[in-house]
């Protein structure tokens, strides 16, 4: 009776005491440790424990996640260890006591894993921003009341991504305008005409950060028609201000998101400077048919704060390097006046060069007037010359006026572009609707006869800049281009270096 009672305990109760061992044993990633600052600043760590090598923080202020695809209002992976910790810093936020921070975090540790899908830390005290953390409670080591105290150890330019859409207008009053001696120009702003050869528009980018008066920074998806295989948007290591140069530069978003990302959902929130509830803001890998954009970069653009018809743009820049990366020199079209599809509303691009595997020394300029060969580059000029474009810095210029437009290069004036009796007979034979349009308007610049806008960036592969070049890991159209190309970043990422930036000096246009 009493070897059964034995063997009783042994099978039954000791397994319920004990449960499964390998549950017991199983990691649990850590919570995460925040501190607010008065009068703003949050930061957000973990200690760096052995085998994790990121950490990963989504955050929403006073909003709780509602969907898989939500990235929050703070969205960071981090990857370097400061004083023993993995430390997410934003240094502009303003959070009051009663505030609440829901939150998700991704940890890997030791090649795994680990999610957390909700999590939620209420703000109950701010701590004053001259005072150094205690190291009881924060850990993180005091410094002399001289030194720079966190959050303040990013520099000025270093944000989350947020909403930037700029408040700037036009400005009306052009001096000079009613001068005795003002010849008129046929550059047009606010409706109105202005002097010829006058300074319309000048950054020279030498503030501590972008000036946001000039400049939206875009937050969307690429979309069509090129569908670049980039995600525009205000990160820090991808858009900055350095040393009086604005620099653009392309990162991977795995990066930043962590491994798998770019198979799973993402979604801007209102920060989205596309279209609303479309692909410009939300991706979702189990309806579209390809992955998340796998790059991540950075566009600027006048859209908020400046908008002319004619004039002369001049860039100073060097452009980045890198196999499939190429500038954005753009003037953008203010309206689709003309129509949204297969560029109806045309584009201008002041200087394009691939960054590579090929043509390196062939810069090219002017106007796409649709989006697929043979018309897409039919009113686009091409200058081959015995040096790499992206090795040294060039001031790239487009003149447009009513009667054409002309491209340059370090004063050089490389081609001319002449609508004869107009663009439309361009694209007539092929595109005969757009083409009416075109002709219906009365221009012979049509459709560059509207407002257009300046736009800087970087891009990343696409549908159509690359159908020349052979060995591209992707179809130009194919349902799982991005997929494709991404499955070679063995052979493109090493490509990518310190030069793969494009730094731009100045942006200048002028009246003619």
């Amino acid at each position: 009776m009493n070897r059964f009672l034995r063997l009783f305990i042994l099978l039954f109760v000791f397994p319920f005491s004990y449960g499964d061992p390998r549950k017991s044993s199983r990691y649990q990633p850590p919570k995460p440790r925040f501190e607010v600052f008065d009068p703003k600043g949050l930061i957000v760590w973990i200690n760096a424990d052995p085998g994790i090598s990121s950490f990963t923080f989504h955050g929403k202020l006073n909003q709780q996640f509602v969907q898989n695809y939500d990235v929050g209002r703070w969205a960071q992976t981090i990857i370097k260890i400061k004083n023993g910790r993995y430390l997410f810093i934003d240094r502009e936020a303003k959070l009051v006591p009663g505030d609440t921070i829901f939150y998700r975090t991704v940890i890997v540790r030791n090649g795994q894993t680990y999610r957390t899908n909700s999590g939620a830390f209420t703000v109950e005290e701010l701590r004053p921003a001259a005072t150094p953390s205690p190291t009881s409670t924060s850990g993180i080591v005091s410094r002399s009341a001289t030194s720079e105290l966190y959050p303040y150890v990013l520099t000025a330019n270093e944000r989350r991504t947020k909403d930037v859409r700029s408040t700037a207008t036009q400005t009306d009053d052009y001096e000079g305008n009613s001068a005795e001696h003002c010849a008129k120009a046929q550059t047009i702003v606010n409706g109105r005409k202005v002097c010829a050869g006058k300074l319309l528009f000048e950054d020279n980018f030498n503030g501590r950060s972008i000036d946001l008066r000039k400049w939206r920074i875009e937050n969307r998806f690429a979309s069509d028609p090129d569908n670049e295989f980039v995600v525009y948007a205000d990160f820090p290591e991808n858009i900055m201000i350095q040393n009086g140069l604005l620099a653009i530069r392309p990162t991977l978003f795995e990066e930043k998101f962590g491994p798998g990302a770019t198979t799973q959902q993402f979604r801007f929130g209102e920060e989205c400077t596309g279209h609303s509830s479309s692909r410009d803001c939300i991706r979702d890998t189990k309806i579209d048919f390809d992955m998340i954009p796998p790059v991540l970069t950075a566009q600027i653009t006048t859209i908020t704060s400046f908008k002319f018809t004619f004039g002369k743009v001049l860039i100073r820049a060097k452009l980045p390097e890198g196999s499939w990366i190429f500038p954005q020199l753009y003037i953008i079209p203010a309206t689709d006046f003309y129509g949204q599809d297969s560029y109806a509303s045309g584009l201008m691009r002041i200087a394009f060069v691939p960054g590579g595997p090929q043509f390196r020394n062939q810069l090219s300029g002017g106007l796409l007037v649709s989006d697929s060969e043979p018309l897409r580059c039919s009113k686009m000029c091409t200058l081959n010359k015995n040096v790499q474009w992206s090795s040294d810095y060039h001031v790239y210029g487009l003149k447009w006026t009513p009667e054409g437009v002309w491209m340059e290069v370090d004063d050089e004036v490389y081609c001319a572009i002449d609508p004869g009796e107009g663009l439309y007979r361009t694209i007539q034979s092929r595109k005969p609707q757009i083409a009416n349009l075109w002709q219906l308007s009365g221009s012979r610049m049509a459709p560059f006869d509207k407002d257009f806008y300046l736009g800087l960036g970087v891009g990343v592969g696409g549908h159509y800049d690359f159908h020349q070049f052979n060995g591209k890991p992707w179809k130009d159209l194919g349902v799982k281009a991005m997929f494709t190309f991404w499955k070679a970043r063995d052979k493109w990422y090493p490509t990518w270096n310190v030069n793969s930036t494009m730094l731009v000096d100045y942006v200048r246009v002028f009246g003619v």
